[in-house]
Order: structure tokens, then C-alpha cells, then sequence
């Protein structure tokens, strides 16, 4: 799954603290109905990312990469006084560089030479 991610919604309270915990068989089940991947709720693992960042989706291959986010980006949604932040979620949504190389390179199909 080196570059994907699956998000698993579940209860909290007023704080964000969870009721109980997300388990491993629930992210082997989101893992199998998202990607058609069967793994073994035993060999999942959870990857901490430090920092502000963000992620794109590739819609070809459909990787997601993680994005730093700029610090001056940072505290202008931080720091707005119009707002209380709680959380941020910032998504792209796109094609990768590597699946756009492969389409570049790929040559025109049969119907697009007619």
C-alpha cells in the first residue's frame, strides 16, 4: 500500500478523543473494500506523520503522497482571527508525475490514429 492511505471514520468525544480504538481488522477490511487488497489484520502497521502536511491523490494509480505545507500557509490558517481552528484537511487531487511521464511516453491507441 506504499503511498495510498484509508481513512476510517469512528466516534469521539467534545475533546476528539476516541471512543475505544479503530483495530486492525478495520483497517484490513477498509484496505480490502477501498484497493481489493486482502492482508492479514496481523501485519498491518500505522505510519506517524509529523508536521503540517498534506496529501494528494493520484486519480490514475491512485497513490497518495504526502505534501508539506509552507509554514507562511500554516499560520495563515492558524492564526485567522475570524476562526477557531480545530483541524485541517487540505487534499489535492490530481495526476502524479510518474503516471503523467507514462502517459506522455504511451503511444496514441488505435482508435485516436483512425
Amino acid at each position: 500500500l506504499d503511498g495510498r492511505s484509508v481513512k476510517i471514520t469512528a466516534k469521539s468525544g467534545a475533546n476528539g478523543r476516541l471512543f475505544g480504538s479503530v483495530t486492525s481488522k478495520e483497517v484490513a477490511d477498509a484496505v480490502e473494500k477501498n484497493f481489493s487488497i486482502t492482508i492479514d489484520k496481523r501485519n498491518v502497521r500505522y505510519e506517524y506523520c509529523d508536521g503540517n502536511h498534506a496529501h494528494f491523490l493520484c486519480t490514475k494509480c491512485g497513490r497518495v503522497f504526502n505534501v508539506d505545507i509552507s509554514d507562511h500557509l500554516s499560520s495563515q490558517l492558524y492564526h485567522d482571527e475570524r476562526f477557531t481552528v480545530e483541524n485541517v484537511e487540505l487534499n489535492f487531487v490530481g495526476i502524479c508525475s510518474e503516471c503523467d511521464h507514462q502517459s506522455k511516453a504511451a503511444p496514441p491507441n488505435q482508435d485516436q490514429q483512425k
